[in-house]
């Protein structure tokens, strides 16, 4: 069974920038200012990926509850697939697994030619990832741990 297959939920982001005061020090250095309070976050509403195995496919289930959102895409590795979405659009996926740097690479592009691609980089325990997304305008970077 692949080691990268389970549950795996978004952590609660505490890597935020310190804001600083406008008050400045002795030395003209600003202070940091005092971190504001974190709010609470219910770990039933931080979104959750799946990685399961359901006969020859491979499925990828994102479910976003604070949303009521929840997607699969069936795929199997090094392989060309294609679904259409709720809007109608064509979306052609391809999954690559790369043993050495543990990572499932995704290529997407859509019947309009958009394209972009998600990559989950697993830690060498596969009990963290970090989900990297690539588009033409936006780059962005999740951590998440597993649960299951």
């Amino acid at each position: 069974m692949a080691k990268w297959l389970g549950t795996f939920q978004d952590d609660r982001s505490d890597d935020r920038p310190v804001p600083t005061d406008a008050t400045e020090g002795e030395e003209g250095d600003k202070k940091p200012a005092a971190p504001e309070p974190k709010e609470q976050t219910d770990d039933s509403l931080l979104p959750t990926i799946t990685f399961s195995k359901q006969g020859a496919d491979y499925v990828q289930t994102t479910t976003l509850p604070s949303s009521g959102q929840k997607t699969e895409v069936k795929f199997q590795l090094n392989k060309k697939t294609s679904s259409k979405n709720k809007a109608g659009t064509t979306i052609s996926t391809t999954y690559k697994w790369d043993e050495e740097t543990r990572t499932l690479s995704t290529e997407f592009e859509t019947s309009e030619g958009k394209k972009f691609e998600m990559n989950f980089i697993f830690d060498e325990d596969y009990n963290k990832l970090v989900k990297h997304r690539k588009t033409a305008q936006v780059e962005a970077k999740q951590k998440m741990h597993r649960i299951k």
